[in-house]
């Protein structure tokens, strides 16, 4: 009868090295060996097994397999000597989440959105692409980066893929994309437009002697309106026989001379719009006579 011979030892090894402990990245293979001693030994099969086969599998010959994990978490993989002695080899591994690499923040249809512009009032959905697809700890948190920038703009939520932007007042707001300690930012810029204009003159007048002068202000509404004073064009839309205005015609304020007497519209236009205008009726009299002088004839 052929002699039987027991294992006494059994090491499992990585390529040609032996080894108890190795790291794996979620996703990855890795193929161990079984070194069985003594090598005389009658059985030297052996049946590999995994203590937590949520964060890794091994299959009947040493291949393992690394599972998803959100942070690093340790397996013991375990090749047992068939032959009914009991000996057995093991590795542990340690699985590490697959990191997040770069995030991007898009509008529309994966159009990037890095720099963007909004009238108050408006909206603006933007999304953030994580990468690789398989990265643990994918959730996106959002947030407003400058303190201002709360002023500005408000968002419809924290987390989330997708959030809405709001514009709320004038002014810049850097709203940031986190995901597994990468950022990507977008800056929004609010603009105020030009939604009315009106005219005010000096000292609330609306009449004037030929030769005298009268000032004109336009003011434009709302209060915060994002506008240059030059975008304010003024013109005299009837009775230019009877005023002239200062030149160049634009800007807050103008001033009117009265030519003649007679009546004339001025019209003050606002960029934005051809609705967007106010119209003053000025009333132009008759010089004032400085003296009279009277004679009389001798017979």
């Amino acid at each position: 009868t052929a002699r039987t011979v027991a294992v006494t030892g059994v090491t499992i090894k990585v390529g040609d090295n032996a080894s108890d402990t190795a790291t794996m990245t979620a996703g990855e293979e890795l193929q161990l060996s079984a070194e069985v001693k003594p090598d005389e030994a009658t059985d030297k099969t052996v049946t590999w097994s995994s203590n937590n086969e949520d964060v890794a599998t091994v299959d009947e010959n040493g291949k393992v397999t690394a599972k998803t994990v959100t942070q690093d978490t340790q397996v013991t993989i375990t090749a047992t000597a068939n032959d009914g002695s009991n000996v057995t080899g093991i590795i542990n591994i340690t699985v590490k989440p697959v990191a997040v690499t770069n995030i991007s923040i898009t509008k529309d249809v994966n159009t990037p959105a890095t720099n963007e512009s909004l009238e108050k009032d408006a909206t603006l959905q933007l999304t953030a692409t994580v990468t690789p697809n398989n990265a643990a700890n994918k959730e996106v948190s959002w947030s407003v980066e400058n303190t201002e920038g709360t002023d500005v703009v408000s968002l419809s939520g924290t987390t989330g893929d997708s959030i809405t932007v709001t514009a709320k007042s004038g002014g810049k707001a850097t709203i940031k994309a986190t995901a597994g300690g990468k950022t990507a930012t977008c800056t929004v810029t609010v603009t105020v437009p030009v939604t009315g204009v009106s005219i005010k003159s000096s000292e609330n007048k609306t009449t004037l002697n030929v030769d005298d002068t009268l000032q004109l202000t336009a003011n434009v509404t709302p209060d915060g309106a994002d506008y240059d004073k030059n975008q304010i064009s003024w013109d005299v839309t009837s009775g230019a026989q009877y005023v002239t205005i200062s030149t160049p015609a634009k800007g807050e304020t103008i001033t009117v001379t009265g030519k003649s007497a007679g009546e004339a519209t001025i019209t003050a236009k606002a960029i934005g719009g051809e609705n967007i205008t106010d119209s003053i009726e000025i009333t132009v009299n008759p010089k004032a006579l400085e003296s009279i002088t009277l004679t009389t004839e001798k017979d």
